[in-house]
């Protein structure tokens, strides 16, 4: 299930979603790994698609920063390369992901799918979009 959302800029100007993956609304434990520092960022994501995620935090990494990322879906690792892309400060960054070895992204769209189909049997559990 996928959705067409349209952002009014001003009253003569449209935008339309730029996204290519469907959007779900989860919670995964992440860690974070900023290129070039050592200490890693253990969080949480907000929502999750194979193309990236959304990371609600207070302290925000600099929109273009590289980052190795690490889901655990399930109790499993699934490592990938990102990018920060949007960056709200005191609020969170969107993060896409980069780089990712084929096993990885099918690990994620297992999780995916597998969580669409227990959101559309509990309504109100998750939120696609």
């Amino acid at each position: 299930m996928s959705s067409f959302q349209v952002q009014m800029v001003h009253p003569e100007v449209v935008r339309a979603e730029r996204r290519r993956f469907r959007r779900l609304k989860a919670s995964v434990q992440a860690e974070l790994r900023v290129e070039g520092k050592d200490i890693p960022i253990r969080t949480e994501t907000s929502d999750l698609s194979e193309g990236g995620c959304y990371i609600e935090m207070p302290i925000t990494i600099e929109s273009g920063a590289r980052l190795h990322v690490v889901l655990w879906l399930d109790q499993e690792r699934v490592g990938m390369e990102a990018r920060v892309v949007t960056c709200h400060p005191q609020f969170g960054n969107g993060i896409e992901f980069t780089a990712m070895p084929a096993d990885c992204r099918d690990k994620l769209r297992r999780y995916l799918d597998m969580a669409q189909l227990a959101a559309e049997r509990t309504p109100g559990l998750n939120r696609i979009s």
